[in-house]
């Protein structure tokens, strides 16, 4: 789910292809062509409207109620009216009620009021998330202004994981916020992809020993009706195998992953690596220093280019980090290794399963 993303933020609705991309040498503000494969290789849902702030839109989609129905203002997430109201289902609860391992990574803003507000609490297996409207995306600190609590203390740390049983303290300004849930995004890609494998393995060998049990039970009941013993007494080794069969084919693991970037919500605030990309755009201004405190530490004002800042945000150069870490995660928890990619005794299945698995992606 993207923050403060419109329409033409996304590429695949401007109809730009990657053609078009290298004639204009990448000069294209707001290209997104991992977005776009996505899109092009998924279902495209373009007729749903959303709301035009943070805390109705993700209300809405978590409980699948119009915002009127749930939260249509920007509460205080700490405030007991806030957010979802806990005698609503959460899609997380469903997912979860039929045999989904569900998680949560990125921004909540749908109410921290009591234990049950959270998203371990709304039917999410974990969550590693922060509660507020917005936080600064380096020291993971509440942004002035954005809850009640600053009132109390300016310099709390919103920045919450589950399994540490509250506050990141771990992980909490160690590196861009996006870096941080792009690596826990990538370990819950890694643990369910390892997972899925090890039951398809089981699966496989669970079927061949049930092969050989139904084999065995027909010779044993062929045996048994050929004499003089009465049938109806017989058992049959073969509906055991068709039920080990059953069990060895059931599903496996089943994800699903809500991940909530806090791009590209306020502050704009972006690594300089990633903004030096769009040095070619001079159509810009400096406004949103007001809603910034610094674009990355270090900077001065003179850096503000919103602009700039914000195609930095949403385009693939900061997205794509992490959908490349999960791919080398994935790959060296399934056996390929750190070193080298698609060796190691399990990488040919390994590499059959990801591709599984990106295609559901």
């Amino acid at each position: 789910m993207a923050d403060d993303v419109g329409w033409n933020d996304v590429s695949y609705n401007r109809n730009i292809t990657a053609a078009d991309a290298a004639a204009a040498g990448g000069r294209i503000e707001s290209y997104t062509p991992n977005i776009d494969a996505l899109a092009r290789g998924g279902i495209r849902l373009d007729q749903h409207t959303t709301d035009f702030m943070c805390t109705p839109s993700r209300c809405s989609f978590l409980t699948g109620r119009l915002p009127v129905h749930v939260q249509q203002g920007q509460a205080f997430p700490e405030t007991p009216s806030a957010g979802i109201p806990r005698n609503m289902t959460t899609i997380a609860a469903k997912m979860t009620s039929a045999g989904y391992s569900s998680h949560a990574v990125g921004k909540w803003d749908a109410g921290i009021a009591t234990p049950t507000h959270t998203p371990v609490g709304r039917g999410f297996a974990t969550g590693l998330s922060y509660a507020e409207h917005m936080i600064d995306t380096y020291t993971q600190s509440i942004f002035p202004g954005g809850t009640a609590c600053t009132l109390i203390d300016p310099n709390i740390t919103d920045l919450w994981d589950s399994l540490e049983g509250g506050p990141a303290r771990s992980l909490a300004g160690t590196q861009y916020v996006e870096y941080i849930f792009r690596d826990r995004v990538a370990e819950i890609v890694s643990n369910f992809s390892t997972s899925l494998q090890r039951k398809g393995l089981a699966a496989a060998s669970a079927g061949d020993q049930a092969q050989q049990l139904a084999t065995a039970g027909r010779g044993s009941l062929q045996h048994e009706l050929a004499g003089a013993g009465d049938p109806t007494n017989a058992t049959c080794p073969g509906a055991a195998a068709a039920s080990a069969s059953e069990s060895a084919a059931a599903p496996a693991d089943r994800l699903f992953l809500y991940y909530a970037p806090h791009i590209a919500h306020y502050p704009l605030q972006v690594p300089p690596e990633y903004l030096a990309l769009y040095d070619w755009m001079t159509d810009d201004e400096s406004h949103c220093n007001a809603t910034t405190p610094y674009i990355w530490p270090g900077s001065t004002p003179a850096n503000y280019s919103c602009r700039k800042q914000k195609s930095a945000m949403v385009s693939e150069y900061v997205v794509s980090q992490w959908q490349r870490a999960i791919r080398r995660a994935a790959l060296q928890r399934a056996g390929a290794g750190p070193a080298r990619w698609g060796q190691g005794p399990l990488a040919a299945r390994s590499l059959a399963w990801h591709a599984r698995l990106w295609r559901c992606w």
